[in-house]
Protein backbone atom coordinates (compact mmCIF):
# COMPACT_ATOMS: atom_id res chain seq x y z
CA UNK A 1 0.00 0.00 0.00
CA UNK A 2 1.08 3.54 -0.76
CA UNK A 3 0.71 4.68 2.85
CA UNK A 4 3.46 2.28 3.94
CA UNK A 5 5.75 3.75 1.29
CA UNK A 6 4.93 7.27 2.51
CA UNK A 7 5.71 6.31 6.13
CA UNK A 8 9.02 4.70 5.15
CA UNK A 9 10.07 7.65 2.97
CA UNK A 10 9.10 10.13 5.70
CA UNK A 11 11.09 8.13 8.27
CA UNK A 12 14.14 8.03 6.00
CA UNK A 13 13.87 11.76 5.33
CA UNK A 14 13.76 12.50 9.06
CA UNK A 15 16.73 10.22 9.71
CA UNK A 16 18.85 11.91 7.02
CA UNK A 17 17.78 15.41 8.14
CA UNK A 18 18.53 14.62 11.78
CA UNK A 19 21.90 13.07 10.97
CA UNK A 20 22.83 16.05 8.80
CA UNK A 21 21.84 18.47 11.54
CA UNK A 22 23.87 16.60 14.17
CA UNK A 23 26.84 16.29 11.81
CA UNK A 24 26.83 20.06 11.44
CA UNK A 25 27.04 20.29 15.23
CA UNK A 26 29.85 17.71 15.27
CA UNK A 27 27.66 15.19 17.12
CA UNK A 28 27.44 11.55 16.09
CA UNK A 29 24.78 8.95 16.81
CA UNK A 30 26.20 5.47 16.57
CA UNK A 31 24.05 2.64 15.27
CA UNK A 32 21.96 0.76 17.79
CA UNK A 33 20.44 -2.72 17.87
CA UNK A 34 16.97 -1.45 16.93
CA UNK A 35 18.30 0.19 13.78
CA UNK A 36 20.04 -3.03 12.81
CA UNK A 37 16.86 -5.00 13.60
CA UNK A 38 14.82 -2.68 11.36
CA UNK A 39 17.28 -3.28 8.51
CA UNK A 40 17.19 -7.06 8.94
CA UNK A 41 13.38 -7.13 9.10
CA UNK A 42 13.17 -4.91 6.00
CA UNK A 43 15.47 -7.19 3.99
CA UNK A 44 13.66 -10.32 5.18
CA UNK A 45 10.34 -8.82 4.09
CA UNK A 46 11.62 -7.80 0.66
CA UNK A 47 13.42 -11.14 0.19
CA UNK A 48 10.31 -13.10 1.12
CA UNK A 49 8.18 -11.16 -1.37
CA UNK A 50 10.76 -11.65 -4.14
CA UNK A 51 11.09 -15.38 -3.42
CA UNK A 52 7.30 -15.78 -3.41
CA UNK A 53 7.15 -14.02 -6.77
CA UNK A 54 9.87 -16.25 -8.24
CA UNK A 55 8.61 -19.54 -6.81
CA UNK A 56 4.88 -19.07 -7.39
CA UNK A 57 5.00 -16.78 -10.40
CA UNK A 58 2.66 -14.37 -8.64
CA UNK A 59 3.14 -13.01 -5.16
CA UNK A 60 -0.40 -11.63 -5.32
CA UNK A 61 -1.63 -15.03 -4.10
CA UNK A 62 -0.08 -14.06 -0.76
CA UNK A 63 -1.55 -10.57 -0.38
CA UNK A 64 -2.42 -11.01 3.29
CA UNK A 65 1.01 -12.43 4.14
CA UNK A 66 2.72 -9.58 2.28
CA UNK A 67 0.58 -6.99 4.05
CA UNK A 68 1.40 -8.51 7.44
CA UNK A 69 5.12 -8.55 6.59
CA UNK A 70 4.98 -4.91 5.47
CA UNK A 71 3.09 -3.89 8.61
CA UNK A 72 5.66 -5.63 10.82
CA UNK A 73 8.48 -3.98 8.90
CA UNK A 74 6.83 -0.57 9.17
CA UNK A 75 6.25 -1.00 12.91
CA UNK A 76 9.87 -2.00 13.55
CA UNK A 77 11.14 0.92 11.45
CA UNK A 78 8.92 3.38 13.31
CA UNK A 79 10.10 1.95 16.63
CA UNK A 80 13.71 2.50 15.56
CA UNK A 81 12.93 6.03 14.39
CA UNK A 82 11.32 6.93 17.71
CA UNK A 83 14.27 5.52 19.66
CA UNK A 84 16.75 7.45 17.51
CA UNK A 85 14.64 10.60 17.90
CA UNK A 86 14.90 10.25 21.69
CA UNK A 87 18.69 10.05 21.37
CA UNK A 88 18.61 13.07 19.05
CA UNK A 89 16.71 15.11 21.65
CA UNK A 90 19.04 14.04 24.46
CA UNK A 91 22.09 15.02 22.43
CA UNK A 92 20.60 18.44 21.78
CA UNK A 93 19.74 18.91 25.46
CA UNK A 94 23.24 17.88 26.57
CA UNK A 95 24.79 20.19 23.99
CA UNK A 96 22.77 23.15 25.30
CA UNK A 97 23.89 22.39 28.87
CA UNK A 98 27.56 22.39 27.91
CA UNK A 99 27.43 25.56 25.80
Amino acid sequence: PIWILIIVLFKEFLMVAGASFLYGKELVVSSKWYGKLATVVFYLCVSTIVVLEIVTGSASDFDILMLVLMLITTAVMLFAMIRYFIIFLRLLQNRKKTV
